[in-house]
């Protein structure tokens, strides 16, 4: 089936291959440039409180909101507005955590090398800036705020220092002020070493949110990827076109390829293959192609070589169904044989469908239906169109065509005239329309079934050649019919033939 379809998968494969990568390559290249930036914990980057832990889930979550910050839209328009109206278009961004680390890959794509390497440096900076502004703006509003605590500290501590210098207080009131001061004292102490500890946080925090990694100027677009979508398409292709190959196969039965025949039954051989020809047999001036007249020639030896050892004196040609040759053929063979100089007699058995008689331009009053009848005899039926060529049309049209073809006188006519000739070529109605091929059959010694391709179907002659073999009727072999002219034998009937072989003159 391959090899029979290997044109059409072909043509399938190439088409769908074309149409799926002529799209791909006419595509604008698209390019794509990544940078990376380190995100660490709030929590993680302290020197002073070592008792808080960063659990796992929570420095995922954490990346995972700034993975959702950095790439919304008011991310993008601070980045737009970075590059400036100069600055290069891009098309889409993403943001992934590198596996378990604190690294977020930022990947922008862009209708240039260029724009893509530029805006995503661009996001990096961007959300970094805005990581440590978020970050230690409030670390830093604390320490200010702690610091201007302790200055206020100092200020009441220099009233208390003040008081204590006015002599003549009260032991008391000594005592009490002594007190106020140790206390602002460790207070101011206090506040200004959680003043530096937040300040040294915040420069921490600074640190831990940076750019790792700038984004490169990678040339090599990312899209289309022609070669590859072409290997895939070329791949689908294919097996596209064997689908539908094998779905032809099935729904479509008839045969088109001189290989289909011979595989229909292995025991049955394809003796010839004859080409089509248009002119009319009853046109007195046609001439056959040389390359008709070589197939029948070629057709008549193969008949003799089966039959070397059961010498064949009478051939049956018959078909499955009408319309697939088999009256051109018997007639064909008939004058092509008669020509080499052989004698023939052409007997029309299809009574329900004659056409010898007008194929041949003969009368048909007299025929095979009145000599079986009784009403004739065979001197009577037999017209010569040629010196080695005598026809016995249909005769008269009769309803007992079975009658007449499954009867004894049609086998014993058969048999007086195979002994007054070389060879008798009956030709018979189809085999699957009516059994009259059957009956005749076995007033013969040989069956050719005719076969025409594109009409006839595989599950048509497989039928065809069951009930030849039911009925036991020995089948000489299969003749393909409307044959290629170029091809076997027949390329060389055009330049080697024999005039007298040529023109088919009809008396009629």
């Amino acid at each position: 089936m391959l090899r029979r379809r290997r044109w059409f998968i072909a043509a399938v494969t190439i088409g769908i291959t074309a149409l799926a990568t002529i799209p791909i390559a006419l595509q604008t290249p698209v390019y794509a440039s990544t940078s990376e930036i380190q995100l660490r914990s709030e929590n993680s980057v302290s020197v002073f409180d070592d008792g808080d832990v960063v659990s796992e889930a929570t420095r995922s979550r954490d990346l995972s909101t700034d993975v959702s910050v950095l790439t919304n839209r008011e991310t993008r328009s601070l980045v737009v507005a970075r590059l400036g109206p100069d600055g290069l278009p891009f098309t889409t961004v993403t943001a992934q955590v590198e596996g378990f680390s604190e690294i977020i890959r930022i990947t922008v794509t862009a209708p240039s090398a260029a724009g893509a390497a530029e805006a995503a440096n661009a996001f990096a900076e961007v959300y970094v800036d805005l990581r440590q502004t978020a970050t230690t703006s409030a670390l830093t509003a604390q320490a200010t705020e702690l610091r201007r605590q302790a200055q206020d500290l100092r200020t009441r501590q220099a009233e208390v220092d003040d008081q204590l210098s006015v002599p003549d207080l009260g032991v008391l009131t000594v005592e009490n002020l002594r007190q106020e001061r140790a206390l602002l004292a460790s207070q101011i102490s206090e506040y200004g070493l959680r003043a530096d500890q937040l300040t040294v946080d915040a420069d921490l925090l600074r640190e831990a949110s940076k750019v790792v990694s700038r984004a490169p100027l990678n040339l090599t677009p990312i899209a289309p990827k022609t070669f590859r979508s072409g290997v895939i398409a070329l791949g689908v292709g294919f097996l596209i076109g064997v689908c539908l190959a094998v779905f032809l196969e099935v729904i479509r039965d008839r045969m088109t390829n001189p290989g289909e025949m011979e595989a229909v039954d292995p025991d049955v051989s394809i003796l010839a293959s004859v080409p089509h020809v248009d002119i009319e047999l009853d046109d007195p001036d046609h001439r056959l192609p040389p390359s008709a007249v070589e197939a029948f020639r070629y057709l008549w030896t193969a008949i003799r070589f089966q039959s070397m050892d059961d010498p064949v004196q009478s051939v049956l040609v018959t078909s499955s169904l009408s319309g697939e040759g088999k009256t051109t053929t018997a007639v064909n063979l008939a004058l092509s044989l008669a020509d080499s100089g052989s004698k023939v007699v052409l007997i029309d058995a299809d009574m329900r469908k004659s056409a010898v008689h007008r194929r041949l331009g003969v009368r048909n009053e007299h025929g095979l239906s009145s000599v079986v009848a009784g009403t004739s005899t065979v001197a009577d039926a037999i017209r010569f169109v040629r010196p080695n060529l005598a026809v016995m049309t249909a005769g008269p049209p009769t309803g007992a065509a079975t009658d007449i073809l499954g009867g004894e006188r049609f086998i014993e006519m058969v048999r007086g005239l195979e002994a007054q000739s070389d060879l008798v070529i009956i030709d018979a109605p189809p085999v699957l329309p009516v059994a009259d091929a059957l009956l005749a059959a076995r007033a013969v010694d040989r069956t050719l079934v005719v076969g025409r391709l594109g009409l006839v179907r595989r599950r048509e002659l497989r039928s065809t050649l069951r009930r030849l073999r039911d009925s036991r009727i020995p089948v000489l072999g299969i003749v393909e019919n409307d044959h290629a002219t170029n091809a076997g034998y027949g390329g060389y009937g055009d330049s080697y033939h024999v005039d007298s072989a040529e023109r088919v003159d009809v008396d009629a």
